[in-house]
Formats: structure tokens, C-alpha cells, sequence
């Protein structure tokens, strides 16, 4: 992809000329950032996702399924508009925020020290 230079704005043509790239080298590079930072937006709606919908109990009572808590994930980045990460991904951050993944009764995966958030948890963080 070519892009003519008399398509451009002298604003825009300066700009270009002062990252010191061509035109098409410099919407290649913005693609490519673009890209870049899209995928490190990804995680950002995980640990959102736990602050507005997870709490911390800090004992093993709390206890959420990893299916019912990815299943809840999902209806929260549909809810926002938010771009999904995948199950892998999703357990991996959780994990690296402090909230630990373990098998108990032979096969269930659960978080552990967490519960989902009700109205009430809302209302007093207000």
C-alpha cells in the first residue's frame, strides 16, 4: 500500500518527516502499535474484571468455580465492549494478582480466598 504524498497535510507530512520514515513506513509502524497495545489492553480487563467483581476473603472459605468465574468473565467483557482473554490467559492472571487456582474434589478447578461480589459489597464500597 502506497500512500501519495499530495494526500497528505503539510501538519501531517512534518510529522512524518520528524519520526524520519515514509509515509507507508509510518502507518506500518502505527499498525503495528496499535496491534501492540491491543493485546496489552487485554489483561487490564482481567483485573478490572476482578475489582468489579470479585472480592477477597482471606480465608479458604472463598471459594469460586474456574467455569462459573470464566463464564462470568466473559458476560463482563461482553457487557463492556471488552476484548476477551483466553481461558489460559484468564487463570494465568488471576493467578499472578495473588489468587491461586487449585483442583479439589478430584477434579473441580476453584479459586481460592475469593467470592463474587453481591449488591451489598457494592453498596459499601461506595
Amino acid at each position: 500500500m502506497n500512500i501519495d504524498n499530495n494526500s497528505l497535510t503539510k501538519t501531517e507530512l512534518e510529522y512524518i518527516r520528524l519520526l524520519g520514515r515514509t509515509p507507508t513506513e509510518a502507518i506500518k509502524s502505527m499498525i503495528s502499535l496499535l496491534k501492540e497495545r491491543s493485546k496489552d489492553a487485554r489483561p487490564t480487563t482481567v483485573t478490572r474484571y476482578i475489582s468489579d467483581r470479585l472480592y477477597r476473603t482471606g480465608d479458604h472459605s472463598g471459594k469460586v468455580s474456574f467455569k462459573r468465574a470464566y463464564e462470568d468473565y466473559l458476560e463482563y467483557c461482553a457487557t463492556m465492549g471488552s476484548q476477551v482473554v483466553t481461558k489460559k490467559e484468564f487463570s494465568n492472571i488471576l493467578e499472578s494478582c495473588g489468587i491461586p487456582r487449585r483442583v479439589i474434589g478430584g477434579n473441580r478447578n476453584v479459586f481460592m480466598f475469593v467470592e463474587f461480589k453481591t449488591n451489598e459489597d457494592e453498596e459499601w464500597e461506595l
